[in-house]
């Protein structure tokens, strides 16, 4: 089953796997990341996963031992968000046909 992949450094109670931030996301993944007070929050899903990631920051964002908050959660969304706008193909005009 995919996983969304997440990391806050420092690690903060979370038990999703973490990915390592340290190198980029390969090629088959996206990352978000959010700096927030010194703090870098970095969450990696492959194409498609982008719901699943979705949720996973709401269960964070609604943890209190979690130092991500819902307002980093709405920012982290807005880039997911902006992702998925760029990645769709722009609508075709459809042709109109006279009678």
């Amino acid at each position: 089953m995919p996983h969304a992949h997440a990391r806050l450094d420092p690690p903060a109670a979370d038990t999703a796997r973490a990915a390592d931030t340290a190198t980029p996301a390969p090629p088959d993944q996206v990352e978000m990341v959010l700096v927030r007070d010194g703090r870098r929050f970095a969450f990696r899903c492959r194409p498609g996963e982008e719901p699943r990631l979705l949720e996973r920051l709401c269960t964070l964002a609604d943890d209190p031992a979690s130092d991500l908050t819902w307002q980093d959660a709405a920012r982290l969304s807005h880039q997911i968000s902006r992702r998925l706008a760029q990645a769709q193909p722009p609508p075709q005009p459809q042709a109109h046909r006279s009678a």
